[in-house]
């Protein structure tokens, strides 16, 4: 909860130096912006860090780790084109924005390809083919 309210609070803050800049240059407006999102990306981050080790030691006793590191490959991928794309809208680059969301759902695919060919592979084994 403590780390939720100061994102909230460098949120805020953020957001007033923008609306502050926007008045005088706005040619500042973008870095304050990024730096923010890289703060609170790094206090969101840096918690999860000992949750993902435990839940990775329990996925690899299960036997599922190949699994698991797949799926935090594609959330780390979808988090990060969409942060990247949502800076761009601010900024009005909508089409910047959709390349990088594009460009997101291709290293997606990119991940999971090797898990569905597993997963056919698997299948042709149970079917004796």
């Amino acid at each position: 909860m403590k780390v939720l309210l100061q994102i909230f609070a460098i949120a805020m803050c953020t957001v007033t130096v923008c609306a502050v800049l926007r008045r005088f240059s706005s040619e500042f407006v973008l870095p304050v912006l990024i730096a923010g999102c890289a703060i609170i990306a790094y206090m969101t981050l840096e918690p999860l860090s000992d949750a993902v080790g435990g839940i990775s030691s329990l996925a690899s006793a299960s036997g599922f780790g190949g699994y698991f590191t797949a799926l935090l490959k594609a959330l780390g991928c979808a988090f990060t084109a969409q942060t990247a794309a949502d800076i761009c809208r601010d900024t009005g680059e909508n089409a910047l924005a959709s390349k990088i969301e594009l460009a997101g759902r291709a290293e997606l695919l990119l991940i999971a390809l090797p898990l569905a060919t597993e997963v056919v592979e698997t299948a042709h084994t149970l079917a004796g083919v």
